[in-house]
């Protein structure tokens, strides 16, 4: 058996804290990590402080969370499960250019309703996805959900501050906002162009 972790984050941004009003809940943030100190968090989520609409495969990074409240999850699987996420990892981390992040599934959260397409996730899928590599047997809509579920598996309670998370100042760098609305649009029409492919 091998210990994977799940991180629900309440991180500290605006659009974070509109997250947790609308949809009732203490955290807003998903994150995954194959180590207890988490020096390294993955996730799916905007690629810089400045560009909500334009994410996707992250390695997360202090400066994300600003002393963000969290609760961590650890979980026992079978060896099997461990290597197919290690599989579903590896496959995210040598083509990060063919994954993206769902915004329109994010935007369609406070419904409980999503819309799949291949290879675009929001941090709520992403988990979902790599929960479903393993033997574990259940299945969840929203966070209230899957923390309902994983009760039995919290560890910790507190601040990020405490754990390995290391620095990296590319994530609040200045970027352009003509720049900022060419990269949205651009990874957007991506996700129109597939919806509208999956629909016709």
């Amino acid at each position: 058996m091998k210990d994977i972790y799940i991180i629900l984050s309440a991180t500290n941004g605006h659009m974070g804290k509109f997250i947790r009003k609308i949809t009732n809940t203490p955290y807003n943030h998903l994150s995954f990590s194959f180590h207890e100190d988490l020096h390294e968090v993955l996730s799916f989520a905007r690629y810089y402080y400045s560009t909500p609409f334009y994410g996707g495969f992250i390695h997360e990074s202090k400066e994300r969370y600003d002393h963000a409240n969290i609760k961590l999850y650890k979980i026992s699987i079978d060896d099997n499960s461990y290597e197919n996420i290690q599989h579903f990892i590896t496959e995210m981390e040598e083509h990060p250019h063919d994954y993206y992040y769902h915004t329109l599934n994010a935007l369609l959260s406070p419904l409980h309703k999503s819309i799949n397409i291949k290879n675009a996730y929001t941090c709520l899928s992403f988990i979902n996805a790599i929960l479903q590599q393993s033997n574990l047997t259940f299945s969840f809509n929203d966070v209230q959900e899957l923390m309902n579920h994983l009760q039995p598996y919290v560890v910790f309670e507190g601040t990020l501050d405490t754990f390995k998370l290391p620095a990296d100042l590319t994530y609040i760098k200045f970027i352009p906002f003509h720049q900022i609305i060419i990269l949205s649009f651009k990874q957007n029409y991506r996700i129109l162009e597939s919806l509208i492919k999956k629909i016709s």
